[in-house]
């Protein structure tokens, strides 16, 4: 949403992975977060019906550095 790009800026660095299965699929990459920009792995996980994402889970390799990115991302707004 743009709220939360707003709030926290993010950028995509790499594609590291993708995966399917039909009705599931998984993307693993490399994103730069905040300002200033720090890496971070995340994994999107999807359920796809009809043709379209239907629900979508997010996976931070490090949780810590996100909820400093927000805590920064909120201070200075």
């Amino acid at each position: 949403d743009a709220e939360c790009a707003a709030l926290a800026p993010r950028h995509l660095v790499s594609i590291d992975a993708v995966f399917e299965t039909g009705t599931d699929g998984a993307l693993f990459v490399t994103e730069a977060l905040g300002d200033p920009y720090v890496e971070i792995r995340r994994a999107f996980r999807y359920r796809v019906a009809a043709g379209q994402i239907v629900e979508c889970w997010l996976y931070d390799h490090d949780q810590h550095v996100v909820d400093a990115s927000w805590a920064n991302s909120k201070a200075e707004s």
